[in-house]
C-alpha cells in the first residue's frame, strides 16, 4: 500500500490508519483467494479486500484484472483469514499478522 504522497506504507503505518476510508482506483488484483475476498497490489506490497455484501457484485473478480472501489480499512483479530476462507498458501498467516483488511461492498466495486 502507498500513502497519498506515493511512498510505501509499513505494516505499522497501515495499522494506524484503521477505520479510515480507502479509495482504490484501477488497483491490480494480485490474487483471488476466497469467494468474497481477494488481494490487491503486488506480491510484495498487497492488502486483502473483503467483500462485505455480494449484493450488486455482478461478474466475478479475476486475478490480473483491475478494480476501483471505496471501502474502510478494518481491523481484525487472528483467525480472520481462516474464517474468510483464506488458505495457508494464499496468505493466511500474512493476513492475520497484518491485522487489517479493506471492507468493501460488492455494489461499490467497479471493473474498468
Amino acid at each position: 500500500m502507498r500513502g497519498s504522497n506515493g511512498a510505501a506504507l509499513s505494516l505499522a503505518d497501515v495499522s494506524r490508519l484503521s477505520g479510515q476510508r480507502i479509495v482504490a482506483r484501477r488497483a491490480p488484483v494480485q490474487s483471488v483467494v476466497a469467494h468474497l475476498g481477494f488481494w490487491i497490489g503486488t506480491p510484495s506490497n498487497r492488502i486483502y479486500v473483503h467483500i462485505t455484501s455480494a449484493q450488486g457484485l455482478g461478474s466475478p473478480i479475476r486475478t490480473g484484472s483491475t478494480v476501483s472501489f471505496e471501502g474502510v480499512l478494518a481491523p481484525h483479530r487472528p483467525g480472520f483469514a481462516a474464517s474468510d476462507g483464506v488458505q495457508g498458501a494464499e496468505g493466511r498467516e500474512e493476513l492475520d499478522v497484518m491485522g487489517v483488511h479493506i471492507d468493501a461492498a460488492g455494489s461499490v466495486l467497479r471493473r474498468p
